[in-house]
């Protein structure tokens, strides 16, 4: 039977002591090796903000400043203006950006085309605001689906009373108002209009008929006023009533796209109009 040499036991627990020391060792010297990387990073230039998060990311407006954005091709980015302000003009260039607002909104919709020969390029939107004419320039570069890029970014005015969210939801709602009564008034015109131009029509006759010098396109009336449309009409002729007795009278009218607007004033059997032009005549009456 063998014997234990406590002394041999002793040796193997100091060696694997300095093994777990050397391993830990290692471990810390990574670390630190991995800190003295991030901290030798390159610092981005003031007057540039560079939007590399993954969610929403909100910047203040300072004028001549620089965002710089990251587009992936095809994928759209949204920017929200200062509140209150709406995109007046964009500027970019076609060939490979995308940029579009709808009137009155406070939104912008980026995008790089959806072409490989876009990424790695650099460009410029520039994007001017009203009310307060605020000029935003983004510094746009196209780059591939694997980078990590912003969903969007939101540009605030500082000390803009419009910032205090009790005071943007009831502006929010305020213009949903506006836009329903808007909307409520345009019914409502477009409802009168179509009734007006139904009740028009039962009311238009067209039973003339005409002859002489002038070629006569069409004659109607509303039961109110007479129009008498030619190609070739001149504000210089006369347009006389004659009644059934033959006696006449000149009649006002106005020249409107060709058309004789003949005010308050419309034929019955036996009356005419009798147009005269020089030595040009012409007559209307009805059939």
């Amino acid at each position: 039977m063998g014997t234990i040499n406590p002394q041999g036991r002793s040796v193997e627990r100091k060696e694997i002591s300095m093994m777990r020391l050397v391993c830990l060792c290692l471990q810390v010297g990574i670390v630190v090796a991995g800190l003295g990387t991030a901290s030798a990073r390159t610092v981005e230039p003031k007057g540039v903000e560079k939007v590399v998060a993954r969610e929403m990311v909100r910047l203040p407006f300072t004028a001549g400043k620089v965002y710089e954005v990251k587009l992936i091709p095809g994928a759209p980015f949204a920017l929200e203006l200062p509140a209150g302000e709406t995109a007046r003009n964009i500027w970019f260039d076609n060939r490979w950006w995308a940029a579009e607002s709808t009137p009155g909104s406070s939104r912008v919709f980026l995008r790089a085309l959806g072409t490989v020969d876009v990424v790695g390029r650099k460009g410029f939107i520039h994007v001017e605001t009203d009310p307060s004419d605020y000029r935003i320039c983004l510094k746009v570069e196209g780059v591939p689906d694997t980078a990590e890029v912003g969903g969007g970014l939101e540009i605030y005015a500082e000390g803009s009373a419009l910032n205090d969210p009790v005071r943007r939801q009831a502006r929010k709602m305020a213009d949903k108002e506006l836009l329903y009564v808007q909307r409520r008034e345009q019914d409502k015109a477009r409802a009168e209009f179509e009734g007006w131009r139904k009740n028009m029509l039962q009311n238009v006759r067209a039973d003339y008929e005409w002859g002489g010098d002038f070629r006569i396109s069409r004659v109607v009336d509303d039961r109110v006023q007479t129009f008498v449309t030619l190609p070739e009409a001149s504000d210089r002729a006369v347009i006389q009533f004659v009644d059934k007795t033959g006696k006449t009278e000149i009649v006002n009218y106005e020249l409107e796209n060709g058309t004789y607007v003949i005010q308050n004033k419309v034929l019955r059997q036996g009356e005419r109009f009798r147009l005269v032009l020089g030595k040009q005549q012409a007559w209307v009456g009805l059939k």
